[in-house]
């Protein structure tokens, strides 16, 4: 299946495109909705959108876009609530301080968001890149999974897609609750599953964070590198990762 065959498992209604201020309005109600946990759908949908107008929301912080260039086809991920941008950069930091642990060189965060991925032009929650390899964190709340999967599939499908790794996570306005998979390209699953719960005030943790170590490096391993082949993320920082989210969202003192 290509990218541009890709359907969103949810269903949703087709918003139509007018002009761009409409389309903003739209953007800033839905935020409104999901930062004021009147709503769990970051998604939407917009259709019959001119290119020229799409560049003119790249800058806008309310949404993560995709476009798909022949179909006119423009989804928005809301992403612009605090809770949001707390998750993402509580988890990247945790990252690149574990990456510090293995003498490698530390990611470089990109200074834009879009990749243009066969049919689609996507922007990630962050984009990092590492040599020649280019790796995407994508998140949401727990009920955007599925649309998220969508996401991720987008990114590593096309052959000329520079993106090998996204790390997509999940997280439960509800509970304690917080899912982390890692896909690579030529994986038709996730190749790491992480998850992180909290019982009777601990913090559980199953699953293992391994990060393939030529995609992560900038540089050729060693034999003894090479022999283990992974940068394994210790459970301890992900539970300080999550025990920092919780605490946020009031879960934890």
């Amino acid at each position: 299946m290509t990218a541009c065959e890709m359907r969103d498992p949810v269903e949703r209604e087709h918003v139509p495109f007018t002009n761009i201020r409409n389309l903003r309005k739209k953007l800033d109600d839905c935020l409104t909705l999901v930062d004021k946990a009147n709503s769990r759908d970051q998604f939407i949908v917009f259709t019959k959108v001119p290119n020229s107008n799409v560049e003119m929301c790249r800058d806008w912080e309310v949404a993560r876009l995709s476009y798909h260039h022949e179909a006119k086809v423009l989804i928005a991920k809301i992403a612009g609530f605090e809770e949001h941008q707390h998750f993402i950069s509580t988890f990247a930091d945790t990252i690149k301080s574990q990456l510090q642990l293995f003498d490698v060189e530390l990611p470089h965060r990109c200074n834009h968001r879009a990749v243009q991925c066969g049919s689609w032009t996507q922007e990630a929650d962050d984009l990092w890149e590492v040599g020649r390899f280019t790796a995407v964190i994508e998140a949401g709340l727990v009920e955007a999974a599925g649309s998220l999967e969508l996401s991720i599939r987008k990114w590593l499908a096309p052959e000329n897609s520079s993106v090998q790794t996204v790390f997509a996570l999940d997280w439960n306005r509800d509970e304690p609750h917080i899912n982390i998979n890692l896909w690579e390209r030529s994986s038709d699953s996730p190749t790491s599953t992480v998850s992180l719960t909290r019982e009777e005030d601990t913090t559980q943790i199953s699953g293992t964070l391994k990060l393939r170590f030529e995609r992560f490096s900038g540089r050729a391993p060693t034999p003894e590198e090479k022999l283990k082949g992974w940068i394994v993320i210790s459970q301890w920082s992900l539970i300080q990762f999550a025990e920092s989210f919780w605490r946020i969202q009031g879960f934890v003192d």
